[in-house]
């Protein structure tokens, strides 16, 4: 066992203590992919590596850890269970589901396969997609499943009349999927746990099968998953669960922290061993890291150290706004590539997909090729190509490529027999799409041809709107009148909640156009999207800068990081205040994101920021404040003083002695009347220096600094 001479003394121990159960807490950067893969090698060689079960999320890192092990143990790994949770969910069934009364030949459902067979059964119980959204009866349906509910049981929850209808579907669905002999992705693993319960023996069986049991990224298991796990558990209980709390960062889609921080109570024997010794960033960066993370409460707690040590202070600039902030990354990634940096080596991190958008339009400018990871570019986005459509639409009656795509977007129940019908009369007399709405030979149901006027009415009065708009204000119209926003809001869950992130970025970008063009329309707004989208910013990824949101990012590291928008209500999230699980998250996002940095991190904010087409001034993130000052350098201020071409294009900032008047922008202040707040800008010197203040209390104030009685918050 040679392997074990590279491992250090902690990881030796996690890899080799393999009796009863095991909690490892591997902190970021400590090689816990290292410790599994020998671990997994060690307990190989004493027994079967039949009787072994190890447990992931995704395939990707099944295949690696499976062909790590065989290159230690050659042929011996054979037999090996390696997974992720669904595919040993699938392997079960396929052998057992028929104790269920279910076929063993049952077909998996893809995401599309499960909405077309939504649609079917709203088709089937006469319910408009309108009116039920399919994608609204998916996460229903998978929230139900989630929290291991039957129809039954959700009917007996559902109060409001929108629950209650989808409640319904779930019914149906569930008897289509018997009828059809088929599962959705939740019934893998929700199917299984059924069967371990329903039959004890087929349970026994598996249990005494899989004598050494491992889960990997423990933090982000949900319910349903660590309640599969512990039915396998025997009465040996060698489970061991590698996993790090201060990066569980999916509750939003499921993952509950609690399964981690009650492991111990839930297997009172359990040993805890944790991995601090850091491989990955400098120390500067880990330390400031684990100074912002140790401000939550709800963890067990470790002291990363770094092996490399040393490093560059972290970078903190203040921006004007997010054309200022996007176009200091751009500048700062020019002056990286001139040293030892290539672009793979460069990642930008931001907490929504909406603010990459003024990063994209500063590295086309700056001709710095970029790919986004996780996502699409910014004017390629559905939302945003659909509201462009119904402009171009306006603009141009003819366009028939755009009326496709928008023609039952929101849905109006227009359906693809109608729009075979409407294609073959607009053909036949040789007009465009639009203009044969408003005809009425198209041999469709008079509710059908209705609808087609209605849509048609539509775009005649956003198109009458747009000679007296501004470029902003149409394409707010245009939200409206075509219900696409509320279509957004009515819909639940992060996806909707992004995309109308997205639509209130597309208004500050059109502001901006506005600011930005001597002349302006929306014909020329339309054309420089166009010129955008087509351009070609995705090359290969070793010659492109990364962009991604924080929750892509986990996983990975960077020699340089660039974590952006640090601002109160960016980042942590406006939704996320008064929810305090919600906000120790938010500091886990954060947490992530500069521990994938391993030798530059930059942070910036802005003084202010265009949303939802207003001007907004947020208060610096409280991450900022957490991180000792002894490990920051700020590279600039924005300061109070009037805008000019040149500030434009500034990068640096206004500097200042901050030891002179004891405060910079950013520093959180109480005041004797106001109460709490946060320090803006700074101006003056000595008797006349005046302090700009935003209190939580009652807004902004400018104070004369020696009568302002301001003390450290």
């Amino acid at each position: 066992m040679l392997y074990l001479n590279d491992l250090n003394e902690e990881q030796q121990k996690a890899v080799t203590c393999v009796e009863g159960p095991l909690l490892v807490l591997a902190g970021a950067g400590s090689g816990k992919t290292r410790v599994l893969t020998y671990r997994l090698a060690y307990i190989a060689e004493k027994l079967s590596t039949r009787n072994i079960l190890a447990v992931t999320f995704t395939n990707k890192a099944a295949g690696e850890m499976t062909k790590r092990v065989g290159k230690i143990l050659g042929p011996r790994a054979e037999g090996l269970w390696v997974s992720t949770f669904h595919a040993f969910g699938n392997r079960i069934l396929r052998a057992e589901i028929g104790a269920l009364g279910r076929n063993p030949d049952f077909v998996i459902l893809d995401e599309q396969d499960q909405i077309g067979l939504i649609k079917l059964c709203l088709k089937e119980l006469n319910m408009d997609t309108s009116t039920w959204p399919p994608r609204y009866i998916k996460w229903h349906i998978e929230t139900a499943k989630a929290a291991q509910l039957s129809p039954s049981d959700m009917a007996a929850r559902s109060v409001a009349f929108k629950e209650a209808g989808a409640t319904k579907v779930y019914r149906h669905y569930e008897n289509r999927l018997v009828e059809t002999g088929s599962l959705d992705f939740n019934d893998l693993i929700l199917l299984t746990l059924r069967l371990f319960r329903e039959r004890p023996e087929i349970r026994e069986k598996y249990a005494c099968k899989f004598r050494f049991i491992m889960v990997d990224e423990f933090q982000d298991t949900n319910r349903i998953q660590y309640d599969l796990i512990r039915a396998l558990v025997g009465p040996e209980q060698n489970i061991c669960v590698v996993g790090d709390e201060d990066q569980s960062i999916y509750r939003w889609r499921g993952a509950d922290i609690r399964n981690i921080l009650g492991f111990q109570s839930d297997f009172p024997s359990a040993k805890l061993i944790r991995l601090e010794k850091n491989y990955r960033s400098v120390s500067t960066i880990l330390e400031a890291a684990s100074a912002v993370i140790a401000h939550n409460t709800s963890r067990i707690g470790k002291k990363l150290v770094s092996i490399r040590g040393g490093g560059e202070n972290i970078a903190q600039y203040v921006a004007a706004n997010e054309i200022d902030e996007a176009r200091y990354v751009a500048g700062k990634v020019k002056e990286i590539l001139s040293t030892r940096y290539s672009h793979n080596n460069i990642a930008v991190f931001y907490r929504t997909h909406a603010q990459s958008r003024s990063v994209e339009e500063a590295l086309l400018a700056a001709e710095i090729p970029y790919i986004i990871v996780g996502g699409v570019r910014f004017y390629d986005r559905k939302e945003i190509k659909d509201t462009l459509a119904y402009l171009r639409l306006a603009i141009n009656p003819n366009d028939d490529i755009s009326f496709l795509r928008i023609i039952n977007v929101p849905p109006r129940n227009i359906g693809k027999a109608t729009l075979d019908k409407l294609g073959q009369s607009a053909a036949s007399k040789k007009m465009p799409l639009l203009r044969a709405c408003r005809s009425e030979a198209h041999g469709v149901k008079t509710t059908k041809q209705e609808a087609l006027k209605q849509f048609a009415r539509m775009v005649e009065s956003i198109a009458a709107e747009i000679p007296a708009s501004g470029v902003m204000e149409i394409i707010d119209k245009c939200l409206e009148i075509t219900g696409y926003r509320n279509w957004l809001k009515n819909m639940p869950g992060i996806e909707a909640l992004g995309r109308l992130e997205n639509l209130n970025e597309l208004l500050t970008a059109a502001e901006e156009y506005e600011e930005s063009e001597p002349e302006t329309s929306i014909t020329g707004f339309l054309d420089n999207a166009s010129l955008l989208s087509n351009l070609d910013t995705a090359p290969e990824a070793h010659g492109a800068v990364t962009l991604m949101t924080l929750h892509t990012a986990k996983g990975l590291e960077f020699p340089v990081v660039f974590l952006i928008g640090l601002e109160d209500g960016i980042f942590p999230h406006v939704l996320s205040r008064g929810d305090p699980e919600a906000m120790e998250e938010e500091r886990r996002l954060c947490y992530v994101g500069m521990t994938r940095a391993k030798d530059l991190l930059f942070m910036t904010r802005t003084a202010a920021r265009k949303m939802h087409g207003t001007e907004i001034v947020n208060p610096p993130s409280p991450y900022l404040d957490e991180i000792p000052p002894r490990l920051m350098r700020v590279e600039g201020y924005v300061m109070n003083r009037p805008q000019t071409d040149a500030d434009s294009t500034y990068q640096s900032g206004i500097h200042y002695d901050e030891t002179e008047i004891g405060l910079r922008p950013g520093r959180r202040v109480k005041h004797p009347q106001f109460g709490a707040g946060i320090v803006e800008a700074v101006e003056g010197q000595g008797e006349n220096t005046k302090v700009r203040v935003y209190f939580h209390s009652c807004g902004r104030k400018t104070l004369m600094l020696k009568f302002a009685q301001l003390e450290p918050a």
